[in-house]
């Protein structure tokens, strides 16, 4: 039943065997940027619907969905995009500056579109645009950073990886083929003729749109 919500590269991480979906709710206490007046603060509701995963045996948390009562806290969230980064699963309290944290990105990071993960890439879209940044999931250094795809101008479906391709769907329905490397190939463009906004799925030597 979770198998096809979750990215084919990750593996649905089991206790006895049955694989178990989590309701996070949590309230967010006087959040602040640092240089904004403690006053201005703000305070609201959380919600995060996760599974666990392994990616090469080891394991993580992928979320279904991160839902706020603020309208306020999801605008900067998305401002300029949502903040990425990396971190060891033994961090605990406040990480911040420590060694837990491996890399952080705050800059033309992704809105709706999530970041794929493969072969120890992660390749994200600039906000909703066609604008395409690789960097290396252990290190968090680039192996291209905001590239402009030909073709890809306005983005909400993910990236999808299948058969060493990474498939860039835009919203008008085109689909431009890369390799799934480090360095940035076109192999092709294909348009189907009408709008996508939902994430191609592939399955065996087809792809689902």
């Amino acid at each position: 039943m979770l198998r096809p919500l979750i990215p084919a590269q990750l593996e649905i991480d089991t206790f006895q065997g049955t694989a178990y979906i989590g309701v996070v709710p949590f309230k967010m206490r006087k959040i602040r940027p640092r240089w904004l007046p403690s006053a201005l603060a703000v305070s609201f509701l959380e919600t995060n619907v996760r599974t666990y995963v392994l990616y090469n045996n080891e394991p993580g948390v992928f979320f279904f969905s991160l839902d706020a009562n603020s309208l306020s806290a999801v605008l900067a969230a998305r401002f300029r995009g949502a903040f990425m980064g990396a971190f060891q699963l033994d961090g605990t309290g406040d990480i911040e500056g420590t060694k837990s944290v491996s890399w952080t990105v705050d800059r033309d990071t992704p809105d709706i579109a999530s970041p794929l993960l493969s072969g120890g890439r992660l390749y994200f879209y600039k906000g909703k645009t066609g604008v395409l940044s690789c960097l290396d999931a252990k290190t968090g250094e680039p192996h291209f950073s905001t590239q402009r795809i030909s073709g890809i101008r306005s983005t909400y479906a993910s990236p999808v990886a299948a058969g060493g391709y990474v498939y860039l769907t835009d919203r008008d329905g085109t689909i431009v083929v890369i390799k799934d490397s480090e360095e940035l190939n076109i192999v092709s463009t294909n348009s189907l003729g009408e709008g996508v906004d939902a994430t191609p799925a592939p399955a065996g030597d087809q792809l689902f749109v």
